[in-house]
């Protein structure tokens, strides 16, 4: 698998390709075919390295399938946070950054990225505020 997102990956840089890379990756966030929880470093691997080259719709599906592998790893809810903040996803970001912190309330930057949220969240509040007004 790890051999075939490589591939993928190459394939997206190529614009005739790009439509079946992103196809063949949806399709390999999918797969079920002999995945055990263990395999969860690879799926958040992927989603890491889709997210870090800006493609969150893409990596996404990769980072909620680490979650279904394994649902109590706080790690995988702040990968997810964070590719819900780069969505605009706030609310859905700061779900995840809670859980997170409830299974790992000792990981200081999961605070510091809630914090971030919350400065975010009130200013659009204040914003929407202002475009009442006028």
């Amino acid at each position: 698998m790890r051999e075939a997102f490589r591939q993928t990956l190459l394939r997206l840089k190529r614009p005739r390709e790009r439509q079946t890379a992103i196809n063949a990756l949806q399709q390999l966030a999918q797969t079920a075919d002999n995945i055990v929880p263990k395999h969860k470093h690879m799926f958040r691997d992927f989603g890491v390295a889709l997210r870090k080259k800006n493609l969150p719709d893409l990596a996404l599906p990769f980072c909620q399938r680490v979650l279904e592998l394994a649902p109590d790893d706080d790690h995988a809810h702040f990968n997810l946070a964070r590719i819900f903040f780069i969505l605009e996803q706030y609310n859905k970001a700061i779900k995840h950054i809670h859980t997170a912190m409830e299974l790992n309330a000792d990981e200081t930057i999961y605070q510091r990225m809630l914090t971030h949220l919350n400065k975010i969240k009130l200013f659009q509040s204040s914003q929407n505020r202002v475009k009442r007004i006028r």
